[in-house]
């Protein structure tokens, strides 16, 4: 936190969990991520390490710089690409076991799968609040499953959120009352008071979006080393060392 958002990523607030050091045996003890040679060695100097330390190097890497993506049309989409699509959503979010999300999204030039899976985190939560006719911006890998080509997400920008309508029974003219519907286009009834009211319809209500238009990353964990977090988008592109 203390140098933030100078370094990046080497914790998953959200999952709590340390991300700099390798999930497998190895000589290297950690690395830190940071935008610069300075902060890199400002968060080193915090740790505490409890084991010998023969040496450390700073790398200029292209780590978080999205240098991997190809802005795409969906037709010209083709697997183990890293991809940049804009579409219209145009299915529900399909819930499999594990909590994987499964969403449509459609371009002028075709129609494919979108993927969040349980360990993307608030992006996944993101793609379960998405609607048909949403228009968004996806990053991701794609993918060859049996169901077609997949795009799997790894981070998401909403640009623009249509209307969520709900449909509520309308209330009795009589006692003021909700009225229940008696089966489909057969009209309503008044549980309290009687009253049958043939020619009502159900009565349309905007409901408040879980999600608003901004950008959703992936957790930490789940974040491969190319992908940039949102937040550090603008400070990227003024700090001297990438200007």
């Amino acid at each position: 936190i203390s140098t933030r958002p100078f370094t990046f990523d080497n914790y998953d607030y959200e999952k709590e969990s340390i991300r700099i050091t390798p999930n497998t045996p190895c000589p290297v003890l950690l690395g830190v991520r940071s935008i610069d040679d300075e902060h890199a060695l400002i968060g080193y100097r915090m740790l505490k390490i409890y084991e010998p330390v023969a040496f450390y190097e700073i790398f200029k890497t292209n780590q978080a710089t999205d240098s991997h993506y190809v802005r795409a049309k969906i037709r010209d989409l083709a697997p183990l690409q890293s991809a940049i699509i804009t579409g219209r959503v145009a299915s529900r979010p399909r819930v499999i076991e594990g909590g994987h999300v499964f969403i449509d999204v459609e371009d002028d030039t075709g129609r494919i799968t979108l993927a969040a899976y349980e360990p993307t985190g608030e992006l996944r939560k993101a793609v379960l609040g998405l609607i048909p006719g949403d228009l968004i911006e996806v990053y991701g890998a794609v993918k060859t499953k049996p169901q077609g080509m997949t795009l799997n997400v790894e981070k998401l920008r909403i640009i623009e959120l249509v209307p969520m309508l709900v449909y509520e029974a309308p209330t009795c003219p009589s006692c003021g009352k909700k009225t229940k519907s008696m089966g489909r286009e057969k009209g309503y009834r008044c549980p309290k008071c009687g009253l049958r009211i043939d020619k009502a319809k159900p009565i349309p209500k905007q409901e408040t979006r879980k999600i608003s238009i901004r950008v959703y990353d992936v957790a930490v964990s789940a974040r491969r080393h190319l992908v940039t977090p949102s937040y550090l988008c603008s400070l990227l592109s003024t700090h001297d060392e990438h200007s």
